[in-house]
């Protein structure tokens, strides 16, 4: 694997790690494509994902609050949180006050990546490289083992990124 790859796994299994209840810190890069891994309370590893293909617009910033959010519409990560976490926890009383419109399944899904998740980062130097990346680390063959929620097998291509 190239050194540019290399540091890129890096971060994303050992980097410092951020809370979702924190605000953003300021060194989550706003455009350009970057990688980021969503880790459970027993630093467990849950979700991959990229950001940045259009390199003008919003970066991982904005994919980690939309995350953040808890807001299902459009977010792939809160629509697993909350097929994987929230519904199985349900009662009979939360199930009828969510469809009386007097709880909110995007309020429990907020609760849960708020309180439970961390997240690390990676800027990428093209979204080509972070897909890479992230397939490679949705693949499993990283010692941490495939994400919980978003496994896929790894291509060939990408196997080569092995460190």
């Amino acid at each position: 694997m190239d050194e540019q790859h290399s540091d890129v796994i890096k971060a994303l299994l050992d980097g410092p790690t951020h809370r979702f209840a924190d605000a953003l810190a300021a060194e989550i890069p706003t455009s350009g494509a970057g990688i980021y891994t969503i880790w459970d309370e027993d630093h467990k590893l849950v979700y991959v994902g990229v950001a940045g293909r259009n390199p003008d617009g919003s970066g991982l910033a904005s994919r980690l609050r939309s995350h953040a959010s808890g807001r299902r519409s459009g977010d792939q990560f809160c629509i697993y949180v909350a097929d994987h976490y929230i519904l199985p926890g349900l009662t009979r009383e939360q199930m009828r006050a969510i469809a009386a419109s007097q709880l909110s399944m995007d309020g429990l899904v907020r609760e849960k990546v708020c309180g439970s998740f961390t997240f690390r980062v990676a800027a990428a130097p093209d979204y080509a490289a972070a897909l890479a990346v992230e397939n490679w680390v949705k693949s499993g063959v990283a010692a941490c083992g495939p994400p919980r929620l978003n496994p896929a097998s790894a291509p060939k291509s990408v196997r080569a990124l092995d460190p």
